[in-house]
Formats: structure tokens, sequence, C-alpha cells
């Protein structure tokens, strides 16, 4: 049996709060790519991007390098446990849902569409899946990412149509298994993921557990007659040399969605309720690779300060138990000078 998920057209069911594009969107098809095209997780080159520092892909590792370039999916294993899994903290109110009864005019949020709420957390929408994935020193973010995503997605669907959230707990590990990558499990090409999700699809999780090793031999490819398998209708990138996070905000209110963002020791380590502010001066040395996190929302606290809601793959000593906080672009502290996330990614469902 076969479930094919997907992509949210029909405004009825509430999925599409606004009629302006969210960016150049862009399918990833292995018939257009060229060859210098980056694979899947990876930097600006997979979008035709550049930039003079050498953007890194997707993916940080827990290790300090010299290089300049690196690739989408960094290990988070800090440990050097086995254990890849934990169930997930319930977080404060830090991350949760918040009442703001006295923010002044100059602190409400300026990338805030007219008419949306100021919270938004899928996380307490019972859409996510409840563990946290510990994904291991392998670069595979990518994988753990899109995986919850479509989940996720699955789970809007179903509600908006009526049904109940079915949590199908697809295998991550069975994408970082049955497609083409590079060492350490880091990403390029995108088109090889899209391929397998759109043509092969993911087996439950019981059929393929989540090992953060790389397998080629185990868990074999889905095959439609022989096991349940859930597909996807395209994957989705957001091709914009700066993301806009007014357009951010109207695509999370829709799904929690896979962001890639450069990745630096202070990420690695970034533990509590605080917001994280991005690189932390000199002494903090970026990473090879970039990382993948899933957005699952955007909040304000009392004090004006906006954030963005992650979900990580560093276990749950990450943040508050695996969730953080990411700064926003129009934060009054914000020291950056444009969005931390650098690339978006989501994966469409059939209806």
């Amino acid at each position: 049996m076969t479930f094919e998920v997907g992509y949210f057209r029909m405004k009825k069911y509430g999925l599409v709060p606004s009629d302006e594009p969210i960016a150049e969107v862009q399918t990833i098809s292995s018939s257009s790519s060229s060859s210098d095209e980056v694979e899947v997780g990876a930097g600006p080159g997979d979008d035709g991007d550049t930039e003079s520092d050498k953007e890194k892909e997707i993916g940080v590792e827990g290790t300090t390098s010299d290089s300049s370039e690196g690739e989408t999916g960094a290990g988070g294993d800090r440990g050097g446990s086995s254990k890849v899994k934990s169930k997930k903290k319930k977080p404060s109110k830090g991350t949760g849902k918040i009442t703001i009864t006295n923010l002044d005019d100059n602190k409400w949020p300026t990338d805030l569409p007219e008419n949306f709420p100021i919270h938004k957390d899928w996380g307490e929408d019972d859409v996510l899946r409840e563990e946290v994935t510990r994904q291991g020193p392998k670069e595979v973010c990518w994988a753990v990412c899109l995986r919850e995503n479509i989940e996720a997605t699955i789970n809007i669907r179903n509600r908006s149509m009526g049904m109940r959230n079915l949590h199908p707990n697809l295998s991550a590990q069975h994408l970082i298994n049955n497609v083409s990558k590079i060492e350490k499990g880091a990403m390029r090409r995108y088109e090889g993921v899209e391929n397998f999700l759109v043509h092969q699809g993911l087996v439950h999780e019981d059929l393929c557990p989540y090992t953060g090793r790389i397998d080629k031999q185990g868990c074999a490819h889905a095959m439609p007659e022989a096991e349940q398998v859930t597909r996807i209708r395209r994957l989705v990138r957001i091709k914009k040399k700066h993301i806009n996070e007014k357009d951010l905000i109207r695509l999370v209110a829709q799904r929690p969605v896979m962001v890639e963002m450069k990745a630096y020791t202070s990420l690695l380590r970034f533990k509590g309720n605080g917001i994280y502010r991005g690189k932390a001066g000199k002494k903090d040395p970026e990473l090879i690779n970039r990382h993948a996190l899933l957005l699952t929302g955007y909040g304000t606290t009392e004090n004006g300060d906006h954030y963005w809601i992650v979900k990580n793959s560093y276990g749950t000593e990450w943040g508050e138990g695996g969730y953080g906080k990411i700064i926003r672009q129009c934060s009054p502290r914000n020291p950056n000078d444009s969005s931390l996330f650098v690339k978006i990614r989501y994966a469409e469902v059939f209806l």
C-alpha cells in the first residue's frame, strides 16, 4: 500500500493564509541538474548563489576545521554516546505560548503580516513526533529534518480533512541508506533525495530503525508492492539570496519547514531557554558545514525580543529538551544584518 502525501493548495482547509508568493521557488529535478550543482544540504552552489566567503553546506560536525568548504548535515554527537533518541522534555513557557499584554508599538515585530498571531508553535498542536533524535557524529541532519517535515505535513493535512493524526514515524535511516551522498553523510545534491522521496518513498521506522550510520546494505529500497511507503509530490527549495522572514512566517504558518544556517561552536553548544543570536565574535570559529533544523514556529518575549522556534537533532541536551530559539531579523537586539537562515526546504504532499 502506498501513501501519497500532497501539497496543501485548498484554501478551505486554511492552509494558504496569503496569495503572496513566499519567494522564488524551484523544484529540484535530476533531469535539469548541472555538473556544478551541489548535492542535498550543501552550500550556495545548490541554488546558483555565490558568496566570497564560500558558504558552508548544511550539517555541522562537533569539531572545528580550517577548511573553507563544508556540506549539509553536521554531526551532533558531542560525547560519543550510542544513544540516538530520547524522549522530548517538555519545554518551559519560554518556547511555549505567551500572552503579550503591554508590548509597546516600537517593540511590535515588524515581520509579522497583518492579522497573524504573535505566537505560533506547531509543537503545541500535536503534529510533531514526540521524540528528539540524536543524529550522532555523521552529518545526516538533512535526513532527520526532512523526515520530520514530511511527518508533520501529513498530520496537518489529515487534520485539515477532519482525520485524526497518524503520526506515521517514518524512517530517516531508510533515506540515509538509499540516496547518493558524500563522505560522512553530508548531502550536496538534493535531486537525489527528491527522486527517492517521489519515486521510492520512506518505510515506517519499525522496518528501518535509526542508527545514525551509513549502511548501503541495510534497509533495502522500499518496493510499493512489498511494503507500505510514503511518497511526496515534490521537494521545494526557496531560492533567494537573502531570506525574507516576513515571507518565512507565512510559510511556517502552513507547516514546519527545514531551514539551513551557518553553524558555529556556539550553536553546537547552545543550551537553555535563551535566544541564539549567531556567531559569538572572533572566539567562535566557524564549523566546516551548514546545519539543518526543523523550524516549528515563532514568538516574542515580554521584553520584545522576537525569535524562531526550532527542533534540532542533537538530542535533548541541546537547547531546552532538544528545542531552541533563534533570533529573528526584526528583533531590536539582533546583531546580524540579515536572517541567520540561508536556505529553506520542505516537502509538498498529495491531497
